[in-house]
């Protein structure tokens, strides 16, 4: 984020930055795709958003 931020906005970013990070995408992909637990109605809930990738997160490293 802070490389990102020296270009001002997201779309002024060279195409070669990426314009996300995939810290659980990639671990999800990484261990196979497993299903992971639904999101919760109350959706776009900053504490709920991080509660919902605690659980996320929980599942995919679990053994």
């Amino acid at each position: 984020m802070v490389l990102a931020q020296l270009w001002g906005a997201m779309p002024a970013l060279p195409r070669e930055i990426p314009r996300y990070t995939k810290e659980l995408r990639q671990l999800w992909d990484d261990r196979g795709r497993p299903t992971l637990p639904d999101a919760d109605a109350a959706r776009h809930d900053a504490l709920v958003d991080a509660r919902h990738n605690l659980a996320r997160w929980r599942a995919m490293t679990a053994r």
